[in-house]
């Protein structure tokens, strides 16, 4: 099965504690709650996703083979969701994907569990991050024939408790 390169989806992850996380990648707005379904907070991240081009649905008529253009075309919505992926860390920090415009890198945004800023971390456009525990981000990263590899990178950034 095909994904639609331009949907949205929902992304849910388990936080420390009792906590649940819930995404929806059209908006940078996460949501949390508690086990129990009680609000435990909101946290907003203004961000204007990069505008789907031409350029953008052609790429994936390349990948994905001529019988595609139309439906991929017709499809295309104005502007790409605005975040690409999510997770929580060991430390309970909430690490954001943006998106960002093809072959340019693309901004993580690292908050606290409470939504606090913590920094934010540029990786190549073609990175996921997959898992952050300690110093390390492991990330898949996948070349321009989708030959996908482990990338393991070091990071220093301040407990979740502060500075």
């Amino acid at each position: 099965m095909t994904l639609n390169p331009f949907g949205r989806r929902s992304i849910v992850r388990a936080g420390p504690g009792d906590r649940v996380y819930h995404l929806w990648t059209e908006s940078a707005a996460i949501e949390g709650t508690s086990l129990r379904g009680d609000p435990v907070e909101r946290v907003v991240i203004t961000y204007q996703a990069p505008p789907v081009t031409g350029s953008d649905v052609e790429a994936y008529v390349q990948r994905f083979g001529e019988d595609y253009r139309e439906i991929l075309s017709a499809n295309a919505p104005p502007r790409w969701p605005a975040v690409r992926s999510f997770l929580v860390d060991d430390q309970g920090r909430l690490w954001v994907g943006l998106s960002a415009p093809a072959g340019q890198p693309a901004e993580w945004v690292v908050l606290t569990g409470d939504g606090e800023y913590v920094g934010s971390v540029l990786l190549p456009g073609d990175t996921e991050i997959h898992s952050v525990r300690g110093e390390r981000i492991a990330a898949v990263a996948t070349d321009e024939e989708d030959v996908p590899r482990i990338v393991l990178y070091r990071i220093a950034l301040p407990s979740a408790g502060g500075p």
